[in-house]
């Protein structure tokens, strides 16, 4: 619950962070997810290489992580692939598969 608009990001590979857009109150995002051979999930960078993603979050704009509300993967086998997650706001912030 924030009460106001959100920024959400990802930590990915080589430790590198991405901003995923600015939620509003009552907004959507959706963040576009590939699988690799080896079971780990990824963004397209902006030159368009896959690049692993470790961790996800939506937080307060200006501090996002030390605000963070973590959005869990679905690594598992059975996840449909490509996948995506799409968090909205309201009442809370709600991330799910579509």
């Amino acid at each position: 619950r924030s009460g106001g608009p959100l920024e959400c990001q990802a930590a990915i590979a080589h430790w590198f962070s991405a901003e995923l857009g600015h939620l509003e109150d009552g907004a959507a995002i959706t963040v576009p997810l590939e699988r690799m051979d080896d079971g780990a999930a990824t963004l397209r960078g902006p030159t368009g290489e896959a690049m692993a993603v470790e961790a996800l979050w939506c937080g307060l704009p200006g501090k996002a992580w030390q605000t963070r509300a973590p959005i869990a993967l679905n690594r598992s086998a059975e996840a449909r692939w490509p996948s995506s997650i799409v968090c909205r706001t309201g009442a809370r912030l709600t991330c799910s598969t579509p």
